[in-house]
């Protein structure tokens, strides 16, 4: 219950950061799903300490009973020499440990299949129980067997009072699975989206980054091609001076004293 409530508060915090209204929305409704999940917990929870407390305090109570009705209509029987009641009562009592195992198996497994192993083996008890019915002549035959018939019936009662707790702890759990499949089904979805958007915005910044890089390389290009012709305009004018110069220095060589120097 405590992860569920701490789900749901940072889920509350996700909504409000998500700038995105529908997901907003998807946020909200995840919310409230897993408010119904404590719910369901809160549900499975309640119902499984119902069926237990049934099973120590209520059916043990009445194990006991059934075992001392079981052995005062044999007690009975054996004094009488009714050899007929006596196999009867051997059999419920066969059916009646039967169904005390299926009952404990089913309040650990919590699988319908248990239960009805339960309510088949209760049947057979209680079907055997009542063969002896007409079989017994006796007072104390007759009261033991009317007591073990009763006991046998309220056993039969409040066990069907906990296979509806466990029945109703075995709904909540589906739909604890369904929910949980949802809320998972969702933030696969969301953080795809996310992740989606990251992706997006980092292949943006990153375009952004290789237009500028781009820019950069033209603009350096361009200003060293500048650069290069105006250095080679430069050294071009230089050659021309002194190329002006050797040819003065040359005619100036050869004796010519009225040699001119070329201005560029």
């Amino acid at each position: 219950l405590k992860s569920l409530s701490d789900s749901a508060s940072r889920l509350e915090k996700m909504h409000r950061a998500e700038p995105n209204a529908a997901n907003q929305a998807k946020l909200q409704e995840q919310i409230g799903t897993l408010k119904k999940m404590s719910s369901a917990v809160q549900e499975v929870k309640d119902r499984l300490i119902k069926a237990n407390n049934i099973v120590e305090q209520v059916l043990t109570v009445t194990a006991g009973k059934i075992n001392a009705d079981l052995t005062a209509v044999n007690t009975d029987a054996a004094s009488s020499g009714n050899i007929t009641v006596l196999a009867d009562i051997d059999e419920a009592y066969t059916h009646y440990a039967n169904f005390r195992i299926s009952v404990r198996i089913y309040n650990t497994n919590y699988l319908p299949a248990d239960a009805e192993k339960a309510y088949k083996f209760l049947d057979l008890f209680l079907k055997a129980v009542k063969r002896v019915d007409s079989l017994i002549s006796t007072e104390a035959g007759r009261k033991a067997y009317a007591d073990l018939l009763q006991s046998g019936n309220e056993y039969l009662n409040r066990f069907k009072e906990m296979d509806t707790h466990i029945k109703a702890c075995n709904a909540a759990r589906k739909e604890l699975d369904t929910m949980s499949s949802s809320l998972v089904t969702f933030f696969d979805a969301y953080t795809g989206e996310a992740q989606k958007n990251m992706d997006s915005l980092g292949t943006a910044v990153w375009e952004g980054n290789k237009s500028g890089q781009s820019l950069l390389l033209i603009g350096s290009c361009i200003g060293i091609l500048i650069g290069g012709l105006f250095a080679a305009w430069i050294i071009l004018g230089v050659v021309r001076v002194l190329g002006g110069v050797s040819l003065f220095a040359a005619e100036i060589a050869r004796g010519n004293f009225d040699a001119q120097l070329k201005r560029s």
